[in-house]
């Protein structure tokens, strides 16, 4: 008898030695597959795969500031068109008045508008290239021309005559090819105008008022007139 409970007792040692794991203890159950390594996460919380460490919920993140409006800004120093801080509105366009609206050449080929004198204080000289009167008028109107400037618009008018090369030759003989001055070859302008002989001046004022002065055979002067009618 006392053989075979020391064999059972060597059995139930040995069986015991079995289900330990030697010097690092006991060995893993089934369900310590499932358990956590590490500090617990709260319920929900993402894990960055490659540190393992908690992706913070974008819900949980206070609201970002969005960038202010540059229009937005009451020091901006913007505006419309036409407030105090903005620019200035475009000014209209001068009315163009019935005497200017017509068409021309120039003695040197280029296309006229009479519309483009709007708004401005203007004379037209009537002459004729043929016309000794007109030539000895001719040093007048350049002095005009050179005492007024841009403030008054000085235009000559060559007619009676289609010879636009003799109208060319005046005007380079009397030192006015700065002045504008149409080939009225067909007398369409002085038509216009009622213009019967040459020497003649037409003022158009600002406001599109309109004077005529037959000059053939009259000493005038040129200046008292154009301050008188025009400006």
């Amino acid at each position: 008898m006392r053989l075979v409970a020391t064999a059972a007792f060597a059995v139930a040692a040995l069986l015991l030695t079995a289900c330990g794991d030697g010097e690092n203890g006991p060995r893993a159950t089934p369900d310590d597959d499932f358990a956590t390594v590490g500090p617990s996460e709260p319920d929900g919380a993402a894990t960055d795969p490659d540190n393992g460490a908690a992706i913070p919920d974008p819900a949980e993140q206070p609201p970002s500031e969005s960038p202010a409006d540059p229009g937005s800004d009451p020091g901006d120093p913007g505006g419309e068109p036409g407030d105090p801080e903005g620019d200035p509105p475009g000014q209209p366009d001068p009315p163009v008045a019935e005497a200017l609206q017509f068409t021309g050449q120039t003695v040197a080929g280029d296309a006229f508008d009479a519309a483009s004198l709007a708004g401005q204080p203007t004379m037209f000289w009537f002459w004729a290239p043929w016309c000794t009167e007109c030539a000895a008028r001719a040093p007048d109107v350049r002095a005009a021309a050179d005492d007024f400037g841009t403030d008054v618009q000085i235009v000559g008018v060559a007619g009676l005559s289609s010879d636009v090369d003799s109208m060319a030759a005046f005007v380079e003989r009397h030192d006015l090819g700065d002045l504008t001055q149409l080939a009225d070859a067909d007398g369409s302008v002085y038509t216009r105008f009622g213009i019967t002989q040459q020497d003649a001046f037409v003022l158009v004022a600002p406001d599109g008022a309109v004077s005529t002065v037959e000059a053939y055979g009259t000493d005038i002067d040129l200046r008292e007139l154009i301050e008188r009618e025009l400006l």
